[in-house]
C-alpha cells in the first residue's frame, strides 16, 4: 500500500514538474502582439510569428467560433503581413469551393468587392470589426504583379455564383467529360436536387439524395487521376451529397464534408496553385491535427479536415497550424442572435493564465518547445475549441496545433 502511494506521489510530482517546465516556457517565450489593426504595418511585433512560419508553404489560421470579431481582426492583420512581407499569394476560406473557382476572372476592385460580398460567408463579411478587410483591403489586392487570390475549399453550395449556375448545363459538361449520357429525365432530376443543396439546416429526402449520389458516382468513376477543375467540382458536389445523406439520417454531420474539404484543399495545393504559398482561414476544429496519438483509422468517422491533411506527410511537412485561445469576453455571430456566447475564464493553471498579464494579444510557438525536447504528449487546459466553443478542455494540445494566438478580451461581431 505504501509503495503504491509512493508511486502515485512520484507520478504527481513528475507531472507537475513537466507542467511547470511547459508553463515556464510559455511565460518566457510567448511574444506579445501589439495590435489587431489592419493598418498597423509596423511588423516588429510579428517577428516570432514570422520565424515560426518562415519555411512553411501553408499557414492555417483557426478561430474558436465563427463569431469572434477580435480574432478575425487579428487574422486579417496576419493575412496582410503574410501576403506583403512573406510572399503568400493565395487566401483559401472555409467557403464555397465552386463559386470561388471563378475569382481569378475578377479584374478590378469594384468587381472583386461585389464578388466577395456575394460568395463569401456572411459570418465574416457581415462582421463590422473586419468590414474594411473584405470591402477594402482584399479587393485592392486583386491586380498587380503579385495579387492575393481568394479561394474556397468548402463543399457547401452557398455562393451566389453556384446558386445562379444552370445545373443542367453543368451536368451536361460532366457528361461530355466522362462520355456518359444521362436520359433527359435523369439529368433534370439531378439538376433539381443539385439546386436543393443550396438550402441548409433542413432534412431532405434520403432516397432522392442517394439517387443523386449514384449519378455523381458514375461520373466520379470516370475521373482521371489528375483531375481538372470541372471534375474536382463533381467530386466536391458528391462529397456534399454524401454529407447531406448522413444529416438526413441524423448521423454525425461532418465526416464527408471534412473529407471532401481536405480533398479540395489538396487539389488546390497540388494543381491549381502548385508552388504558391497559401493561407487557410477556417474554424480551428477543421484545421486541427490529431487530438491524440491516433491514426486516421482509429479516429474513424469522427475525423475532420485537419486529420485527413495530417495523414498526408507532404502537406503536413509544409504546413504550420495556428490555433486561437481567449481569456474572457463574448462571441457573437454577425447578423444573428442565435450564437451569443459568454467566454468562460480559464482555470487556475490554464494555458491562458501562463500568458503575461500585460499582453493584450500574443503568439506562442509550440514547435520550438518540442524541438528542445519538450514532451509533446503533455496535457494541459486550454480553450483551443476543437469540440466545444470557448470551453476549457484538458488535452494533449501540442499534438493539435503548432502554435497559438491569444486574445485577452474577445469582442463579438455585433
Amino acid at each position: 500500500m505504501k509503495r503504491g502511494v509512493m508511486l502515485l506521489l512520484v507520478s504527481c510530482y513528475w507531472v507537475m514538474g513537466v507542467r511547470a517546465q511547459l508553463s515556464n516556457y510559455v511565460k518566457k517565450e510567448t511574444a506579445e502582439i501589439r495590435s489587431v489593426q489592419l493598418n498597423d504595418t509596423d511588423w516588429t511585433d510579428l517577428a516570432a510569428f514570422a520565424a515560426a512560419v518562415k519555411d512553411k508553404r501553408v499557414v492555417m489560421l483557426g478561430e474558436q467560433t465563427h463569431g469572434d470579431g477580435t480574432t478575425f481582426a487579428l487574422k486579417a492583420r496576419l493575412v496582410r503581413f503574410l501576403h506583403e512581407k512573406m510572399g503568400f499569394n493565395v487566401l483559401a476560406f472555409e467557403s464555397d469551393f465552386i463559386s470561388f473557382s471563378a475569382y481569378e476572372q475578377v479584374r478590378d476592385s469594384a468587381t472583386s468587392s461585389r464578388f466577395i460580398a456575394d460568395n463569401l460567408m456572411e459570418i465574416w463579411t457581415g462582421c463590422k470589426t473586419v468590414s474594411h478587410f473584405f470591402t477594402g483591403y482584399l479587393p485592392s489586392q486583386v491586380s498587380g504583379s503579385r495579387p492575393l487570390l481568394v479561394a474556397g475549399f468548402d463543399t457547401q453550395l452557398h455562393g451566389a455564383l453556384i446558386r445562379k449556375t444552370n445545373k443542367d448545363s453543368l451536368i451536361s459538361a460532366w457528361e461530355k467529360a466522362t462520355d456518359i449520357s444521362l436520359t433527359i429525365s435523369k439529368r433534370g432530376f439531378a439538376a433539381r436536387w443539385m439546386d436543393s443543396l443550396s438550402s441548409f439546416g433542413i432534412a431532405q429526402q434520403t432516397d432522392s439524395l442517394v439517387a443523386l449520389q449514384q449519378i455523381l458516382d458514375r461520373f466520379e468513376m470516370k475521373l482521371p487521376k489528375r483531375r481538372n477543375q470541372l471534375m474536382q467540382w463533381c467530386a466536391s458536389v458528391n462529397g456534399e451529397v454524401r454529407n447531406r445523406i448522413r444529416y438526413s439520417k441524423k448521423e454525425q454531420l461532418y465526416y464527408y464534408r471534412d473529407q471532401q474539404m481536405a480533398d479540395n484543399l489538396s487539389w488546390l495545393l497540388k494543381e491549381k496553385y502548385a508552388g504558391e504559398k497559401v493561407i487557410i482561414w477556417a474554424h480551428s476544429a477543421h484545421i486541427a491535427r490529431y487530438p491524440f496519438d491516433a491514426s486516421l483509422e482509429q479516429i474513424g468517422k469522427a475525423a475532420m479536415m485537419g486529420n485527413f491533411l495530417a495523414a498526408n506527410s507532404s502537406i503536413r511537412a509544409q504546413s504550420y497550424v495556428v490555433g486561437v485561445t481567449s481569456f474572457s469576453g463574448v462571441s457573437a455571430w454577425a447578423k444573428t442572435n442565435r450564437y451569443d456566447i459568454k467566454i468562460n475564464e480559464p482555470p487556475r493553471d490554464g494555458f491562458e493564465r501562463w500568458i503575461p498579464n500585460e499582453y493584450p494579444f500574443a503568439f506562442t510557438d509550440f514547435t520550438k518547445w518540442i524541438r528542445s525536447g519538450g514532451n509533446i504528449a503533455e496535457k494541459f487546459s486550454m480553450k483551443g475549441s476543437i469540440y466545444s466553443h470557448h470551453q476549457n478542455v484538458s488535452l494533449s494540445w501540442l499534438r493539435v496545433f503548432d502554435g497559438m494566438l491569444f486574445v485577452r478580451n474577445m469582442e463579438g461581431c455585433r
